[in-house]
């Protein structure tokens, strides 16, 4: 008996002096650390943009929060760079940092990024993740043009109408592509689906292509929607199935590649 005891005795102290030296690195993910209850932007959704503001809510202790350190990584979950920030606590268990994408990656694309929370003694939690996409040049301005024209929804139709009250369709995208810096000439319907931009079929179409129909133009919104300038100015849904799209649709037009 009390050789099973002096051998218990020796496992738990061989047990505890093992135990004394795990590296300190496994405490680094220890998840006792600050962790957040929502996000601004919220987690898991896509930001398109060159910059932006992380806002945690709901902290623990904001004033703990020592460190937020950034993990960018590419869809495929390839870990392309880390950069920790110091936190910036906004009280009322909050904290806010701004971020500028340029200090993960320059070139544009879809990338995940892991925002973790360090805390005083060091320990690290997973607080979220975002989705972003830097946009190219191109998408850039995309997005100007169809702003530009979302911004007259709702405005007048007449013939021959350019802007800035009143529109036909083809004013409209006239308007939209020239107060979006893209100086463009007036076309009219027929002129846009024999014009030199590059031709594009109904299974290729993009955000920002320009629609040609029989007597008609439009600019496509993604998502099977379209915006015109018909009766007023107005976005059509459910376009690509439609009988309208089948029997009226000549080609599409990429003014931005």
């Amino acid at each position: 008996m009390k050789k099973k005891i002096n051998r218990f005795v020796g496992i738990m102290i061989f047990a505890f002096f093992m135990v004394s030296f795990i590296p300190s690195a496994f405490a680094a993910e220890d998840t006792s650390a600050p962790t957040a209850l929502s996000f601004s932007p919220e987690t898991g959704t896509v930001v398109q943009t060159d910059s932006f503001t992380v806002t945690a809510y709901g902290v623990s202790d904001p004033s703990g929060i020592k460190a937020v350190t950034f993990s960018i990584s590419n869809t495929d979950d390839s870990l392309l760079n880390q950069v920790e920030y110091n936190a910036v606590s906004m009280g009322n268990n909050a904290w806010s940092r701004d971020i500028d994408l340029s200090d993960f990656a320059n070139e544009p694309g879809t990338y995940v990024i892991d925002i973790w929370g360090r805390d005083n003694n060091d320990n690290k939690a997973l607080m979220g993740s975002i989705t972003v996409n830097i946009p190219t040049a191109a998408s850039e301005k995309i997005e100007a043009f169809i702003n530009a024209a979302t911004a007259q929804l709702g405005k007048s139709y007449e013939l021959g109408g350019k802007g800035p009250d009143v529109f036909d369709c083809s004013g409209l995208v006239f308007y939209a592509l020239n107060t979006s810096d893209y100086p463009i000439d007036y076309m009219t319907s027929s002129e846009w689906a024999v014009s030199s931009y590059t031709v594009v079929g109904a299974d290729d179409l993009q955000r920002g292509d320009i629609l040609c129909f029989e007597g008609h133009v439009g600019i496509y919104l993604g998502d099977d929607s379209m915006i015109e300038a018909n009766g007023t100015v107005r976005i059509r849904d459910d376009l690509l199935n439609s009988d309208y799209f089948a029997n009226n649709f000549i080609c599409a037009r990429r003014v931005f590649e």
